[in-house]
């Protein structure tokens, strides 16, 4: 064990040569070799066992969480060849894994076709052994040999969640996990011949790229690195004025015409992690229009996070100016009075308005429990569909039983009546009352863009949050969330 003293348990090194190393402690090393020994006499299967275990205790370390965790049998069978189905039985079974069949949804192209492949069964499993005595007396190491495909997708996805999702987010971290790592690794090799055309001015050396992407890839491919190429910065030369053939060929609404003029630095294409990221910037210039409950849907609005700093508009990078937080939940005074419904005692409402506009909603539920803020906030997401308490605690995954139980107890304590409101809304009303929630937050965050347009501006709306071009906020001469506000409480008063 020389050599060890610097690592503790739990701890993961990327090592050369495509290795992982994860340092055990005894408790789990002793556990699992006696539960290795109790069903194989070989030693080859009882170190198989281990890996095995070591595969989902790497990616849980990766992904930073402790919850069931997505991970594709091919890591297993890379491993442990064809004994993996048998190693994660005999885990489950003696209460080390706990093992949920969920099937990863498959890469499509724009055609539709299976253009990545992906294996028929897919598996989340979550952790289950603890060392209650604290024996953390040795660590052992655990070396795991992957193919270069895999150790590389995983360190990609290890740095990128300690850089963008190390606090909080937890969904964020497991839609990280869920990329293909397939799909991740062409992307980033895609990114490659992107970087390079970007600065290339030869002609005869840009027809080489693009001769040696199509001889890796089909013609889909490189028309959207081309497309990806377009949509790119030049600082040099920005459009200023309106892209009219732009908006001609796409019959929009000229008041979004300005949103032809989008672009990304180059540095976005670092953050983009699947296919999707790469296609939602190569059309990002196109112009939205509305939808449902006048809605607006942009390809701005589906960018995540990450790649979304580096957006820029006539060079300036776009950046948030406002963001109504639990804005479905902010909304609810006013969806009341829209439909009727009088909360009483009045002083419920008004500490729910304080609440929801002035504090963090959140962090209020989670409280007096150990569940981190993020982890409430799926939670959240369904409740705001319930429309039988029972009915809602228990009829969603086990998983989850005890998040809704503790919201439902939080709103019965807290806001009695605002409760009893929703599941009579859903007993009553013939729409749901997000519907109602996106109408209202369409109605004021729609008319806010339309009066920064009239001041020459130009705003991004993303759902229930504005953007605007950095060198255009301090033009706005009233604080956008602060303009929410007062149009709920104004009108509930």
């Amino acid at each position: 064990m020389a050599g060890l003293a610097k690592h503790q348990a739990n701890n993961i090194t990327f090592d050369k040569d495509n290795t992982i190393t994860l340092y055990m402690s005894e408790f789990i090393y002793n556990g699992l070799e006696n539960i290795g020994e109790k069903n194989y006499k070989d030693k080859r299967s009882v170190e198989g066992l281990i890996k095995t275990y070591a595969i989902v205790k790497i990616h849980h370390i990766v992904a930073m969480t402790l919850d069931l965790t997505p991970i594709h049998c091919e890591l297993f069978r890379g491993i442990s060849k064809r004994n993996y189905t048998n190693y994660l039985t005999i885990l489950q079974k003696e209460m080390m894994l706990q093992i949920e069949q969920q099937a990863i949804e498959p890469y499509k192209n724009k055609s539709g076709k299976h253009c990545i492949k992906q294996e028929p069964n897919k598996y989340r499993v979550l952790e289950f052994g603890y060392d209650i005595l604290g024996n953390q007396n040795k660590i052992y190491p655990v070396k795991l040999l992957l193919t270069q495909e895999n150790y590389d997708a995983l360190k990609i996805k290890h740095e990128y969640i300690r850089k963008h999702y190390k606090d909080g987010c937890f969904e964020k971290r497991i839609s990280t996990m869920l990329y293909n790592n397939n799909e991740l690794l062409v992307v980033k090799e895609l990114v490659g011949y992107i970087k390079k055309l970007s600065k290339s001015q030869n002609k005869t050396n840009m027809n080489r790229i693009y001769n040696t992407i199509l001889k890796l890839y089909d013609n889909s491919y490189l028309e959207l690195v081309k497309e990806v190429l377009e949509r790119l910065d030049n600082k040099e030369e920005h459009i200023v004025g309106n892209n009219l053939n732009h908006i001609i060929d796409n019959k929009h609404d000229t008041k979004f015409e300005y949103y032809s003029e989008l672009r990304f630095n180059i540095a976005a294409l670092d953050e983009c992690m699947c296919l999707k990221d790469l296609r939602y910037l190569a059309t990002i210039n196109k112009i939205p229009q509305y939808g449902k409950d006048d809605k607006l849907y942009s390809v701005f609005s589906r960018i995540r996070k990450p790649i979304r700093k580096h957006i820029t508009f006539r060079g300036s990078p776009l950046v948030e100016a406002s963001d109504i937080r639990c804005a479905h939940f902010t909304m609810l005074p006013k969806i009341f009075e829209d439909a009727g419904i009088e909360i009483t005692p009045w002083w419920e409402l008004e500490s729910w308005m304080y609440l929801t506009q002035q504090g963090d909603l959140y962090s209020e539920v989670v409280k007096d429990t150990n569940i981190p803020r993020d982890a409430i906030k799926p939670t959240f997401q369904s409740f705001f569909s319930i429309k039988n308490e029972n009915a809602y605690i228990y009829g969603g995954k086990e998983k989850d039983c005890s998040n809704r139980h503790i919201l439902c107890r939080w709103f019965k304590r807290n806001y009695p009546n605002i409760l009893k409101a929703l599941l009579d809304w859903h007993n009553n009303q013939p729409f749901k009352i997000k519907r109602a929630a996106n109408r209202v937050e369409s109605k004021i965050m729609n008319s806010i863009c339309d009066e920064l347009r009239v001041l020459g501006l130009h705003p991004f709306r993303l759902h229930d949050a504005i953007y605007l071009p950095q060198n255009e906020v301090d033009k706005v001469p009233f604080n956008i969330n602060e303009r929410v506000h007062n149009y709920i409480n104004r009108r509930t008063a």
